[in-house]
């Protein structure tokens, strides 16, 4: 989903920055982030508002909607 055109789209016209952790290694950094989330475990799928330190946490199973509707939600 998050590599589909339309949404790649979304995120650039809406100033997003995109970003993804690998955590194949287990890093302690990628730990620490998920447990702040009050998350064990990956998938993660987090929107971060401009200016704010609030999280919103998007379901593990994404869809093209869903990812449209958090962003249209946050921006407008």
């Amino acid at each position: 989903v998050l590599d589909n055109p339309i949404i790649i789209e979304l995120f650039t016209s809406r100033d997003f920055l995109l970003l993804r952790a690998d955590w194949t290694n287990h890093d302690p950094q990628i730990n620490t982030s998920l447990e702040s989330l009050g998350r064990r475990g990956i998938p993660v799928y987090v929107i971060y508002k401009a200016n704010s330190n609030q999280p919103i946490i998007l379901p593990e199973i994404l869809t093209k909607k869903i990812v449209m509707k958090a962003i249209n939600e946050i921006t407008y």
